[in-house]
């Protein structure tokens, strides 16, 4: 995954995101660092930009650096992303990222669609018909 444009590219201490369809996607790739929950307030920010307007965003997450992540963190992000996000599609080209990706859209209730996907032809294909939605 590249970004299709540099100055819609954010880079914190977790991912690298970058932003497409005039904002209503966020793309994700992580890295492989120690997961905080101060580590993931850029994240937040980010999403608070680009929902200041009142629309939910959709989002892409190259998860094949993820690793585990306490239930106190997993709990924040529940509570944070689901104020921002409209749908969520996840993929991974290693073992432990798709463990993560299965157990983020698989055994945790959410309030917007996950999806944990082969690809990211497939994870796209899936958002799109969120991305087009005129719903917020």
């Amino acid at each position: 995954m590249k970004p299709q444009d540099k100055e819609n590219f954010f880079e914190s201490p977790l991912f690298n995101y970058w932003t497409e369809y005039d904002g209503k996607l966020l793309v994700m790739v992580t890295k492989d660092e120690e997961r905080t929950i101060e580590r993931y307030d850029p994240m937040i920010a980010i999403m608070q930009k680009l929902t200041e307007k009142g629309n939910k965003i959709c989002m892409l997450s190259n998860s094949t650096n993820s690793n585990n992540i306490s239930k106190e963190i997993r709990d924040y992000l529940d509570d944070q992303v689901s104020k921002y996000v409209k749908a969520l599609a996840l993929f991974s080209d290693s073992i432990m990222g798709e463990a993560m990706t299965l157990i983020y859209s698989t055994l945790r209730e959410s309030s917007f669609p996950v999806k944990s996907c082969k690809d990211e032809e497939s994870a796209r294909e899936w958002l799109q018909p969120y991305i087009e939605s005129k719903e917020s």
